[in-house]
């Protein structure tokens, strides 16, 4: 087991910043505004000062509306916090240099100082740098990440949209499988006939046999719904008139017999 499993932080990860941005994924957005807004959480993310960054992206989030994505700005800024607190003395250290001040002593006085509310002049102009620095790389910081992030969401947005199409055909091919069949019919061969003489006449439905005092010659029973055995009479099995007076020619209707 992994030290990083072993203190709980990929668990964090998964629920934080994993689950959320395979949502947002998943729902279809455009790589190059995932590109942009994961690279402006992170930007704005890193701002030296801290409590600040979630009213940053709140501004920004408000100014820039639907040419970012919303949740993925705020899932990367809450995702670099430990990345702004290391990345306080670059930012104030890059700002001593462009402006040519003097170096501000990194000491445990300094930091309590400002804890408490009481900072001096040389806490104040120290953030001051910080800020500065932070202003001037947080353009290069917004553009690379920006760069480096497209391919990066093209290639996850593909393999979500090959996943969920794998997903579906898997799915319905089991239902396909699992579904129950339809069951047959076995038709006996005297009601079989029956229903291919359909087609001839409508008084006996094509038979010639003996008078039925069941079915009055027609071979019908009407309490029976089966499509096959509509036709069965219980006393004559439906075999009707042996002389039927619609066709009287086994049968045959005078279009079948080819008489006009």
């Amino acid at each position: 087991m992994s030290f990083v499993t072993t203190i709980g932080v990929w668990p964090w990860l998964q629920n934080k910043v994993v689950d959320p941005m395979i949502q947002v994924i998943r729902r279809g957005a455009e790589p190059k505004q995932l590109a942009f807004s994961a690279a402006l959480g992170v930007t704005l993310g890193i701002f030296p000062i801290c409590g600040t960054t979630v009213i940053l992206c709140g501004v920004a989030i408000a100014m820039l509306g639907t040419h970012c994505n919303a949740v993925t700005v705020m899932v990367l800024n809450f995702a670099v916090t430990p990345l702004e607190l290391s990345l306080i003395i670059p930012f104030l250290r890059l700002g001593e240099v462009i402006t040519g001040g003097q170096h501000f002593p990194l000491t445990s006085d300094a930091f309590k100082k400002v804890i408490t509310g009481h900072a001096s002049k040389d806490v104040m102009l120290s953030i001051v740098h910080a800020m500065l620095g932070w202003l001037i790389a947080a353009p290069f910081v917004l553009a690379a990440l920006y760069m480096v992030s497209i391919p990066c969401f093209k290639l996850l947005i593909d393999k979500s949209i090959m996943e969920l199409c794998f997903n579906t055909l898997r799915t319905r091919a089991a239902a396909a499988f699992t579904a129950p069949k339809p069951k047959r019919i076995r038709v006996p061969p005297v009601l079989a006939s029956k229903v291919k003489a359909s087609a001839g006449c409508k008084t006996c439905r094509g038979k010639g046999a003996i008078e039925c005092p069941g079915c009055k010659g027609t071979g019908r029973n009407k309490k029976n719904g089966n499509i096959f055995e509509r036709w069965k009479c219980f006393d004559c099995q439906g075999f009707g008139l042996k002389s039927c007076p619609g066709c009287g020619k086994g049968g045959l209707t005078p279009e079948q017999r080819g008489e006009r």
